[in-house]
């Protein structure tokens, strides 16, 4: 089997875009990594949505797996961005709130 991507045994940017979420995460404030997290998973719907492939599994449940797990996946990356967001804009807890 050939690998055509940057990293062989992957297709396509998604190692290189979570390693790239990783260093973000290290060196800025712990505040934005919520929302660092939400926008990394906008981009994998993004592109799962712009891969006609990806969306021919979504719409023909001809096999269960490849089905489920597509509208798994993007069920989670949906989460991530509106709990992401949620973080974002939420009050900070003072550790007298408890």
């Amino acid at each position: 089997m050939k690998s055509g991507s940057l990293i062989a045994g992957y297709d396509g940017p998604g190692p290189l875009i979570y390693l790239a979420l990783a260093a973000f995460v290290v060196g800025a404030p712990w505040r934005f990594a919520p929302l660092a997290a939400g926008a990394v998973s906008a981009l994998f719907v993004f592109g799962g949505l712009s891969d006609p492939g990806f969306r021919d599994r979504l719409v023909t449940p001809g096999e269960a797996i490849d089905f489920g797990a597509g509208w798994l996946q993007m069920l989670a990356f949906v989460a991530a961005i509106v709990f992401g967001l949620a973080a974002m804009w939420s009050k900070p807890r003072d550790a007298a709130d408890g």
